[in-house]
């Protein structure tokens, strides 16, 4: 071996000890054993002993049963040490002199100067850049606390169809239960088991019964820190033929409360850093800001969402949850009347489009297509839709109760309402457009103490739904002062609302009545009133 290459070799092992010596990897026995493994046997030219197998046994502790063909822990793993690598060189390592890769279908590590791969910089950090995020769960095995054993294949089992279940939310990467079940055999420390899987949530619980009754504990934990997310206990008689019935019903119960965009662990995905944190909001992957933007409701955080969705598509053109989310915002844009998108519509259509087409089982993408053939009053794909929708994972309350709101808008009223009274008994914690289609529904129904009760629960002053609601109901109910205070919200937010709101809400309510009803209490409110002094104050600033 010739001194220049020596050289060589120094230098990749250099690089990997700047590599295994950042947090993300520190924090990681997996990653850091797994790259210095597949590095170091390549560098003695072992490649031929980089094996599935091997890597099971020597990295991730399996015994000498390990059977790769049915736990893919391995390939699991390897998935994670490559975006960690992109990661790592799109940030801390972007001025490092040599690029380690772990090519798909391979566990052989392939070394290259950073020079050889890209003359340009700018090149280089564009082409490793993430692009794409999704939190890892998995599902621990729920302890039977009892002395009779007779109900360990209950435990077991619902372990086993939460785990199947939470594949059909495509925002997560759900480890097989096999190997969370492999690992947490080896230790009691959920904590370690978490990292030894790369799951940044775990569910986990423990169950006991008697002759006549069953309970059973859950909780949605944070591996980082131990930190409950959340908790639930389920008492149910004890009867074993309906065992099984028992099981369906709290994992549902389970995944309607965590999984989805208000579940559990969005909302967890949502606290974002502020300012003054080292990654600031702008280092956050499109999905996490698309998330952020579900939570602030505002124009800013409308564009930044936009930004990195535009961008993780441009970088990955076949990641479908990215295009679905992209046209659900280029539609918010028109329904917000935020009007940075040109042509909103069109373009939202398009990206929804190109979303099923990629992934035809992607529910996002049918949540944005009904959104948006409901603008177009396209009625007969909307309903299509929301039925797709709904039908793609029946387990995701948010998902319910948007399309509830949907069906709503489109004149389907009491089954709009349903779905939506279901996935707030499910997860109270809807977003503010779920107490909007209850205003909708109780004024198309003319019951306005109950739309006021609705009307209330919206705190969204920065949008313009929250006003032009509140004054139509308060109007109904001769609170004069009160719409008077909303009707001025609204005409600073609306150069002529007296003449805009009628296409505002006719753009997306197909129900004449519902849309008569929303602009005769507008009326009793005084909006025409209010703007034609508007209209007279403007005339008079004029002449002066």
């Amino acid at each position: 071996m010739g001194a220049k290459e020596n050289s060589y070799i120094s230098e990749i092992k250099a690089q990997l000890k700047r590599i295994v010596s950042t947090p993300a990897f520190k924090s990681s026995r997996i990653l850091s054993g797994f790259l210095e493994f597949v590095t170091e046997k390549t560098l003695a030219g072992k490649e031929d002993e980089i094996k599935e197998y091997s890597i099971g046994i020597s990295v991730l502790s399996r015994n000498i049963d390990f059977n790769p063909q049915l736990d893919a822990i391995v390939r699991i793993h390897a998935g994670r040490l490559r975006r960690a690598l992109k990661e790592y060189y799109y940030d801390a390592g972007k001025n490092d002199p040599i690029v380690i890769e772990i090519p798909k279908g391979s566990y052989i590590p392939v070394f290259q100067p950073k020079n050889k791969i890209e003359t340009n910089l700018t090149n280089v950090v564009e082409k490793v850049k993430p692009t794409r995020f999704k939190p890892v769960v998995a599902v621990f095995p729920f302890r039977n606390i009892s002395q009779d054993s007779s109900r360990d294949f209950f435990a077991d089992g619902l372990g086993e169809q939460l785990s199947t279940e939470l594949t059909l939310f495509h925002e997560y990467v759900v480890i097989s239960y096999y190997s969370s079940r492999h690992v947490a055999s080896k230790t009691n420390d959920v904590k370690e088991a978490a990292m030894l899987l790369g799951a940044k949530y775990v569910i986990t619980g423990s169950i006991q019964h008697d002759n006549k009754q069953i309970r059973i504990w859950v909780q949605l934990i944070l591996s980082d820190n131990g930190e409950q997310l959340w908790a639930r206990s389920f008492q149910r008689n004890n009867t074993a033929s309906g065992i099984f019935e028992i099981q369906s019903e709290i994992v549902k119960s389970i995944l309607t409360a965590i999984g989805g965009y208000y579940g559990a662990i969005t909302r967890d995905m949502m606290k974002l850093p502020d300012g003054n944190h080292a990654n600031s909001i702008e280092n956050y992957d499109a999905v996490s800001l698309y998330y952020h933007y579900q939570k602030v409701w505002s124009s800013e955080a409308l564009q930044k969402a936009i930004n990195a969705l535009e961008a993780a598509v441009k970088a990955d053109p076949e990641y479908a949850l990215a295009w679905a989310m992209l046209g659900e915002l280029y539609l918010d844009d028109k329904v917000l009347a935020f009007k940075k998108i040109k042509n909103p519509l069109e373009e939202g259509l398009k990206c929804a489009l190109r979303a099923v087409n990629i992934d035809p089982n992607c529910q996002h993408a049918y949540l944005a297509l009904a959104w948006i053939y409901l603008f177009y009053h396209n009625r007969e794909e909307c309903l299509k839709s929301v039925d797709q929708c709904i039908a793609i994972n029946p387990n995701a309350s948010d998902m319910w109760g948007t399309m509830g709101f949907a069906l709503i808008c489109a004149g389907e009223f009491d089954r709009g309402f349903i779905l939506l009274q279901d996935a707030i008994q499910h997860n109270p914690y809807g977003p503010w457009w779920f107490n909007a289609g209850f205003v909708l529904h109780s004024l198309y129904k003319k019951d306005h103490q109950s739309a006021n009760h609705w009307v209330e629960k919206i705190d969204m002053p920065q949008l313009i739904w929250d006003p032009l609601l509140k004054a139509s109901v308060q109007g109904h109910l001769n609170r004069i002062e009160e719409a008077n205070k909303n009707l001025k919200l609204l005409n600073q937010m609306l150069p002529d609302p007296a003449n805009q709101v009628k296409n505002i809400i006719e753009s997306f309510l197909l129900s004449n009545d519902l849309n008569k009803e929303i602009l005769a209490g507008l009326k009793k409110a005084g909006l025409n009133s209010v703007s034609q002094k508007k209209i007279s104050a403007l005339k008079g600033s004029s002449l002066n």
